[in-house]
């Protein structure tokens, strides 16, 4: 007879534990190798509004410029780089299926709700950070381009079942037989390539370009950091973190009502044996 193999689910302490201790790893990385990175987006908010997690929340995220973030790809991707754990990214994995990195516990398993089947542990995203052009010629016709890409990407990862009810969801559930007809790899090779165009250090205004919420910025915010606590330890966030998050969340002090105040995530996590 052969046994059943079981795996155990973390609690939200062991999954936060993991991921405080990617993040640790990361930051001893680039501090070695003179690699700019930031928190941001939800992890940012959290240091500022909490200290730490928002108490909501499950996941960090960081940001580095674009040429920090093309060099840490490069050099951390060796399994001894960042003291075991693995980067995975479009430009370290062929066939990745997202435009960023996630730096990932692979003695853990993460299952979530998507169409793109990906086998990866607790991790936490590293985002590039991009430069936006200045002439608003350029700049119309870049954020028609970015979304546009964007889009065809997130469609390919929204379950078929999705119930996500907004418009935009299901104009992307609908063209969905026809988005597969674009390999999932070329779009994100496409929306890497054109984010990438404009650089952070020649630009007056970046963001996140490649996903989530667009919030356009000076460039004189991430010009330089500051030390914040994140739960037991400090971690660098950019100079100008007020201007990002008002960018991000518009009065981000004011925490959101009530029924608002949980995961925008659905994943499960679990130790692998």
């Amino acid at each position: 007879m052969v046994g059943v193999i079981t795996i155990q689910r973390l609690t939200t302490e062991e999954l936060r534990a993991t991921q405080l201790a990617i993040l640790k790893s990361v930051e001893q990385f680039c501090v070695q190798h003179n690699i700019a990175f930031y928190l941001y987006a939800g992890t940012l908010l959290g240091a500022v509004r909490h200290r730490g997690y928002i108490p909501w929340d499950d996941d960090i995220d960081i940001v580095m410029p674009r040429p920090d973030y093309d060099r840490f790809c490069s050099i951390a991707s060796t399994p001894t780089s960042l003291g075991g754990y693995s980067v995975y990214s479009s430009a370290t994995l062929a066939g990745f299926p997202l435009p960023f990195t996630k730096v990932a516990d692979d003695r853990t398993l993460l299952r979530e709700p998507t169409e793109i089947e990906i086998s990866i542990g607790v991790n936490i995203d590293v985002f590039p950070l991009d430069g936006w052009p200045d002439s608003w010629a350029r700049a119309i016709t870049h954020r028609v381009t970015v979304r546009f890409l964007r889009a065809l990407a997130f469609s390919h990862h929204l379950p078929t079942g999705s119930q996500r009810k907004s418009t935009k969801d299901l104009l992307l559930l609908m063209a969905k037989p026809v988005v597969r007809l674009v390999p999932l790899e070329r779009v994100i090779g496409h929306l890497s390539r054109c984010a990438s165009r404009y650089s952070p250090e020649s630009s007056k205004s970046v963001a996140v370009v490649v996903w989530g919420h667009l919030a356009l910025v000076s460039a004189e915010a991430f010009r330089g950091s500051l030390d914040m606590q994140f739960e037991d330890r400090s971690h660098p966030v950019p100079r100008g973190y007020n201007e990002v998050l008002k960018a991000m969340y518009g009065d981000y002090m004011r925490p959101p009502p009530n029924d608002a105040q949980k995961s925008p995530h659905t994943f499960e996590a679990y130790r692998l044996p």
